[in-house]
């Protein structure tokens, strides 16, 4: 939920941050874009496995390790998931709010210069709703990047394509 909590910031404190990186975000929950995107990733069954698993429906450990598994050409080891916070009493209410989530209309407010930065072959943020937030922010505020060759997991696909960019658009927004 990192993406919208930024755009939100952004929208919610226009020009306060000198620049916004959304990093495999979405504005606006799309389940059958989704859907279609984990199809286009791993066929009719995966899509149907994904569609339950992101609609509220049960799924089992398999079927979910399978979707977890197409976000993308590599996904954190143990290790790497271990260190990311973890509340599961939250799990079924927060994705419900994330079903519910459009703040679309909301981006029009942002000022500050915003990266919108997503992994061509990401499932479960798609290059179309990152394209969405693009042309949701005023003209000239956002930058798209689809990052080739690269899942949800960007920054383990192709660190070396990926960082350059990161830090070329947080050194454009610092001042001289």
């Amino acid at each position: 939920m990192g993406g919208p909590c930024v755009l939100l910031y952004g929208a919610r404190h226009p020009g306060h941050a000198a620049g916004l990186i959304v990093e495999s975000g979405f504005a606006r929950w799309d389940a059958a874009r989704v859907v279609a995107a984990f199809g286009r990733a791993g066929g009719d069954t995966l899509a149907d496995f994904a569609a339950r698993s992101f609609g509220g429906e049960p799924v089992t450990q398999d079927e979910d390790a399978k979707v977890f598994g197409a976000f993308g050409p590599r996904i954190p080891n143990d290790e790497q998931l271990a260190r990311a916070p973890h509340n599961s009493d939250l799990n079924t209410y927060g994705m419900r709010l994330v079903t519910q989530l459009d703040i679309l209309d909301q981006l029009n407010r942002i000022e500050s210069r915003t990266l919108v930065h997503v992994g061509e072959l990401d499932p479960v943020t798609p290059v179309g709703a990152a394209q969405e937030i693009v042309e949701a922010l005023p003209p000239g505020i956002g930058r798209l990047e689809i990052l080739a060759d690269a899942g949800h997991f960007a920054w383990l696909d192709a660190p070396d394509r990926y960082w350059p960019v990161i830090i070329d658009f947080v050194n454009s927004c610092s001042p001289s």
